[in-house]
């Protein structure tokens, strides 16, 4: 048995077969020395690293210019649509059913309820995650452009419902003026918890 970049074993060569008939004749046959491939030339560790370093850059070069030519046709103009500029293009009009059921989800696990009750002061139903993970599901089968007027429709009623409904800053006082100097102060300067405790005992 040979290396593969040695000298190959002997096959056992078999009595009547063609290749000793044509070596009887005297005919040039090629030799298995010819059949195998010789391999490629062995790198050292940063001739290959300088090799493989090459090859990435060529490829993000190609990905840059496919990325350009894309970025050019699409500033174009020439196949894009005249963009809206009515109050309804401001609503999505896809709705992912997958987002709303892990909404949903998320709200009725103990992470979404301390997120609750931490935001809010209490635990909250998770009622109006679920009906709009069902309201996703009906529009499923409705023919494209009514699926669509649906989740316009829904989503600007959400909105009019979040703009008078109670909000974050029912617990929260917005800052009329920014904090100044919060971080001015040397915090190895002021005095520690202990002291402060001696001082009030």
């Amino acid at each position: 048995m040979g290396w593969f970049w040695g000298e190959p074993s002997p096959s056992a060569e078999v009595p009547g077969s063609s290749r000793n008939d044509e070596l009887l004749r005297g005919t040039n046959v090629s030799t298995d020395k010819d059949l195998i491939e010789k391999p490629p030339p062995i790198l050292t560790r940063d001739e290959q690293a300088e090799a493989d370093f090459k090859n990435l850059v060529k490829e993000l070069e190609a990905e840059v210019q496919q990325h350009t030519a894309t970025r050019e046709s699409k500033t174009d103009g020439s196949d894009s649509e005249p963009s809206s500029i009515s109050p309804d293009s401001l609503y999505p009009t896809t709705m992912s059913c997958r987002q709303a059921f892990d909404s949903a989800f998320y709200c009725q696990s103990m992470g979404g309820q301390f997120n609750n009750l931490y935001r809010y002061g209490e635990a909250r139903n998770c009622s109006e995650k679920w009906s709009q993970f069902w309201f996703c599901m009906r529009t499923k089968s409705q023919p494209t452009e009514k699926k669509r007027a649906m989740i316009q429709e829904h989503y600007r009623q959400r909105a009019v419902k979040y703009k008078v409904g109670p909000s974050s800053e029912d617990i929260w006082e917005v800052r009329n003026e920014p904090v100044e100097n919060a971080f001015a102060l040397d915090p190895d300067a002021l005095p520690s918890t202990t002291d402060v405790r001696r001082a009030q005992s």
